[in-house]
């Protein structure tokens, strides 16, 4: 973040279903000769008062950084997206809202009972949680409002997301009844 920058970042704590979680592991930048980073999406549902409190809180950020009325103007990027935009790949995006944050370093990561997390077996994509993030204001190639992630509190362990099929839902072809169905001798 820009040091001249007016707005300050604005700390606060979401809740939703995590998806895409790299937090063990940095995942490299996208960007040629950018940093990895580690990084989280959080799912909230579209009914939900916390989507209300993020878009006030963005419109403030933008506001108080490019100038009154900014959070109307087009071309400033916001950290709140609609499901929708991902639900034909990710069916579990329909009826949320998400957002993406990130980080250099490691976020903490604790479960319900604030022990710390070292396994992915217990912060993985489908996790209810709670996320701290900074909301911040950056004027670089574009503008906008992004989020920095710095802690995870997994709340509950729900099924994980996967493209993965389970193998009971599989249309697997008929298996020949072994009893009636010849072997081939394998030495031929």
């Amino acid at each position: 973040m820009a040091k001249n920058m007016k707005a300050e970042p604005v700390t606060m704590v979401v809740r939703g279903r995590l998806a895409f979680v790299n937090v063990f592991q940095p995942r490299p930048s996208m960007n040629p000769g950018g940093n990895p980073k580690y990084s989280v999406c959080i799912m909230i549902p579209k009914d939900d008062p916390q989507v209300k409190r993020i878009r006030e809180t963005q419109a403030k950020l933008l506001d108080t950084e490019f100038g009154p009325g900014s959070h109307k103007k087009p071309g400033f990027k916001t950290i709140l997206r609609d499901g929708a935009e991902q639900e034909e790949k990710y069916p579990e995006f329909e009826g949320h809202m998400f957002m993406n944050a990130s980080s250099d370093g490691k976020p903490g990561l604790v479960d319900k009972d604030n022990n710390p997390i070292i396994s992915k077996e217990d912060c993985y994509s489908g996790v209810d949680a709670f996320v701290q993030v900074n909301f911040y204001t950056y004027d670089n190639v574009s503008k906008g409002v992004s989020a920095g992630l710095n802690n995870i509190k997994v709340l509950r362990k729900l099924e994980a997301f996967s493209a993965r099929q389970k193998p009971e839902a599989v249309a697997w072809p008929e298996a020949p009844d072994a009893e009636t169905t010849e072997e081939a001798d394998p030495l031929g």
